[in-house]
C-alpha cells in the first residue's frame, strides 16, 4: 500500500526496489504505511569533492533525521555502494537503497506531483554538472521503472508546491516566463 502524501513520487517503484534487496514482509511494515507520508533523501557521495567539508554533517544529519522520523513517517535513503556503509549499523537496513544519484537536492531535479508524476527540466540543465545530475536521477527512475510525465519548462522542482491532490503551484516569475 502508498500514501498519498509524499515528498517524492518514486513510491510505486522504491517498493519494488527495497523488496528486491529485502524482505518483503519487513518492507511493508517499516518502509511503507498508509497513513505515513514517504521521506525519500538522497544522501552525498564519499566520492563527491563538492560536499567533502560538510559531508559527515550531512551524514549525521539524515541519520538523526531518519531516526527522528520513523515511526511518525516512512524514510527511504538513497546512497551510493561505497557511502551506504556508513549508514548500515545506524539505521535499519530496509530503508537504504543503493542508486548513484548525484545530488542531496533531489527536490529540484526529480517530480512533483506523486498522483501524476511531472518531472521538468532541471532548470540549469544547460550547464554540464546540472545536466549530470538530471540524467543520474534519469537513470536511477528508469532503472526502477518510474512513470512520469515530462515537461520541456524549464523549472527546478524546488519552486513548486504540491496540494497532493493533483495541483501544484509555482510563483509569479516561473509563469511570466512562459506566458
Amino acid at each position: 500500500m502508498m500514501t498519498k502524501k509524499t515528498l517524492w513520487a518514486l513510491i510505486p517503484a522504491l517498493i519494488g526496489a527495497v523488496a528486491a534487496h529485502g524482505d518483503e514482509n519487513d518492507m511493508s511494515t517499516n518502509i511503507i504505511s498508509d497513513d505515513r507520508m514517504l521521506l525519500v533523501l538522497a544522501a552525498p557521495s564519499v566520492h563527491d569533492t563538492y560536499y567533502k567539508n560538510a559531508f559527515s554533517r550531512i551524514v549525521d544529519f539524515q541519520v538523526r533525521y531518519a531516526k527522528t522520523a520513523m515511526g511518525n513517517d516512512n524514510v527511504l535513503i538513497i546512497t551510493d555502494a561505497d557511502t551506504k556503509a556508513l549508514y548500515e549499523g545506524r539505521l535499519p537496513e530496509d530503508i537504504l537503497l543503493v542508486g548513484d544519484i548525484l545530488d542531496i537536492w533531489a527536490r529540484d531535479f526529480t517530480m512533483v506531483n506523486p498522483l501524476s508524476p511531472v518531472q521538468f527540466r532541471y532548470t540549469d540543465a544547460s550547464t554540464t554538472q546540472n545536466k549530470l545530475i538530471q540524467e543520474s536521477f534519469n537513470a536511477f527512475a528508469n532503472r526502477h521503472d518510474v512513470k512520469r510525465n515530462r515537461s520541456e519548462l524549464l523549472i527546478d522542482g524546488g519552486n513548486v508546491v504540491d496540494n497532493y491532490a493533483g495541483r501544484i503551484i509555482s510563483g509569479e516569475r516561473f509563469w511570466r516566463t512562459i506566458g
